[in-house]
């Protein structure tokens, strides 16, 4: 099984970043950091799929799961199988308040994102307006 670095070890400069800021947010702001969401999962009525993944993220699943795949004894299954029953595989859920403190520094993330374009908007259209009126 590979450890979570080796998972993430390929990410760019940006994806790391933007998984630290996710992680600061909630250090910094979860009210609910505390609880212990294991205890709170609750079991579906019957077990739900995903849809299979579009071609980029299944051969990114499937890299991932090789070496776990090869060395369990999986035999007779074949490696999309056994990303199935692992990967897209629900059988449990957590309560409401869980997924909103997750998408929240999502959301925070993207209005930063947004008002950060606003800001290099705004400066490269000052820098033109400045350059087109010592032009004239």
């Amino acid at each position: 099984m590979k450890s979570e670095y080796e998972k993430h070890m390929f990410w760019d400069d940006n994806n790391i970043c933007s998984n630290i800021y996710h992680e600061i947010y909630h250090i910094r702001n979860d009210v609910n950091s505390e609880t212990d969401w294991d205890s709170k999962l609750q079991n579906l009525n019957s077990i739900r799929y995903f849809d299979t993944p579009p071609d980029n993220l299944m051969n990114y699943l499937r890299a991932l799961h090789i070496e776990e795949y090869n060395s369990s004894h999986s035999s007779g299954t074949s490696l999309d199988e056994y990303i199935k029953y692992t990967e897209l595989m629900v059988a449990t859920t957590l309560p409401p308040e869980y997924y909103l403190m997750i998408l929240m520094p999502i959301q925070m993330k993207l209005k930063q994102l947004k008002m950060l374009r606003i800001h290099i908007a705004l400066k490269e259209s000052m820098g033109c307006g400045y350059i087109n009126k010592n032009i004239k």
